[in-house]
């Protein structure tokens, strides 16, 4: 071991551990660099177990009895260079972008609010208001599963997929941006999240809106989707020779607009409720478990099925146990 910190793991509260809180504890490493990174994630191997890695834990359902955990949240270094950043993925956004505004740099306004790190960001490809995380990145600094640190260049992610690869951190891109343009732009985005988005604590949307090619909406039925708030989009494809053409189109479903459908907005589980404000949220009332936020999860997964014919996908991470 290279750190004393590395010695042993921390029993920490789920409740620190997840916006939406729960019950119970997990064992949990917080490495300082990319090398304890690699040593945390070989002492927990040495003990036959598989880790799971932690960042801001605003998309991540903890359960008491999970995996051990390697929290990346003390890995905060950033460093500018003109308008390209080096980040550790532990870095916040809305560090990130406090010093970008110092700079005369922004551009990650529009996730400013979400309260997760620069590396779970990266991981989920996290987006919002038709911005995307693959939209800044330029390159990603990874651990591989034979313990080499690599940098490996950005692409363009699918939506709400990203990095697969443990991050350690990367490189961002922003733009020349004058600060009170950046603060404007941030208190935009914020409004329009406090203006449809719950307060109470959450893991965010629960599940990924729905994309059906061509050939399903056909399937479904074109009208049908329409009734139903569809919306008609251009999409990239990628052909064969690796480029992109924009002749094809997807249907995009909002999936909260058919949680509400079903009827299910303020539905209450335990101490978790399907938010009254939208329906593609699940809040805790102050004492919800990982249980209560599963039974409104496959209460709405089934009801949706039920009713359209549509499967559900879910956007956050689940950690302790399989879900059926």
């Amino acid at each position: 071991m290279r750190s004393e910190t590395l010695t042993g793991s921390e029993r920490v509260s789920v409740k620190k551990l997840s916006t939406y809180g729960g019950e119970g504890c997990a064992e949990v490493w917080y490495p300082q660099s990319a090398e304890e990174f690699a040593d945390a994630l070989c002492a927990i191997g040495r003990m036959g177990k598989e880790p799971y890695i932690l960042g801001g834990g605003s998309n991540t359902l903890i359960c008491g009895d999970g995996a051990p955990i390697v929290c990346t949240r003390r890995m905060r270094s950033l460093c500018f260079d003109s308008d390209r950043v080096l980040f550790e993925a532990g870095a916040t956004i809305s560090q990130l972008m406090t010093e970008a505004r110092k700079r005369g740099f922004g551009g990650m306004e529009f996730l400013e609010g979400v309260p997760a790190t620069l590396g779970g960001a990266l991981r989920m490809n996290a987006g919002a208001f038709g911005f995307e995380m693959s939209d800044f990145a330029i390159c990603t600094r990874i651990l591989t599963k034979n313990g080499q640190i690599l940098l490996k260049p950005a692409r363009s992610f699918p939506y709400r997929q990203g990095e697969t690869d443990a991050i350690l951190g990367g490189e961002l891109k922003l733009f020349r941006m004058r600060p009170e343009e950046s603060l404007s732009r941030r208190e935009e985005f914020l409004a329009r999240r406090r203006a449809k988005q719950p307060r109470q604590p959450s893991l965010g949307s629960v599940f990924k809106n729905i994309r059906l090619t061509q050939e399903e909406a056909r399937e479904f039925g074109v009208e049908r989707l329409e009734q139903i708030g569809a919306i008609r989009m251009p999409k990239n494809r990628e052909v064969s020779d690796g480029s992109s053409s924009r002749d094809d189109v997807e249907f995009r479903i909002p999936a909260g607009k058919l949680v509400d459908m079903c009827g299910l907005k303020g539905t209450v589980r335990g101490g978790a409720q399907i938010s009254p404000m939208h329906a593609n949220f699940i809040v805790n009332l102050g004492r919800g478990t990982a249980e209560d936020y599963l039974s409104l999860v496959r209460l709405a997964e089934n009801a949706v099925f039920d009713r359209f014919g549509l499967k559900l996908e879910r956007e956050f991470a689940l950690l302790g146990r399989t879900d059926g």
